[in-house]
């Protein structure tokens, strides 16, 4: 029984480059192992990121650039024993699609909605807007690596 994980960098036409691109599909599978070990296939498109915050920063500093929202909601589910961090970061995950995310969390889409409406009031974010959900993502995407790699 034999498992087999690869990573793949990004495309490339030039053979003097390989270099580049081999540490790019090894970092893509060390991240990618860590963060979704499950998986087989790791890009280096999908885990760029990743890769560049463990980079440029130790995880300390990184946890400078998080939003004030992941705090809030952090506290408060802990508070209240709710979930509206996961609902908030499977939302963004979702491409920001309310149907999508019902599914995910096996909801209804209307207890979405509420949820996002109380995420809205509670840190004071307005979720229509580009900029708040691109933080947003950001801050998730930091979160995981300093979750996954501390």
């Amino acid at each position: 029984d034999c498992r087999i994980k690869i990573g793949i960098s990004m495309p490339f036409s030039d053979i003097t480059e390989l270099k580049a691109h081999y540490d790019e599909a090894h970092d893509a599978f060390e991240l990618g192992d860590i963060l979704d070990p499950d998986l087989s296939i790791y890009t280096f498109e999908e885990y760029g990121i990743y890769v560049m915050f463990r980079t440029v920063a130790k995880a300390e500093q990184l946890s400078r650039y998080l939003h004030p929202a992941l705090t809030v909601l952090e506290e408060y589910d802990r508070v209240n024993g709710s979930h509206l961090e996961q609902t908030l970061y499977t939302y963004i995950k979702c491409a920001c699609n309310t149907t999508e995310t019902a599914a995910s969390l096996f909801l209804h889409r209307n207890s979405v909605i509420y949820r996002l409406r109380r995420i809205e009031e509670l840190c004071n974010i307005d979720l229509d807007d580009t900029d708040t959900r691109f933080r947003l993502r950001l801050s998730f995407a930091i979160s995981d690596i300093i979750s996954r790699t501390t």
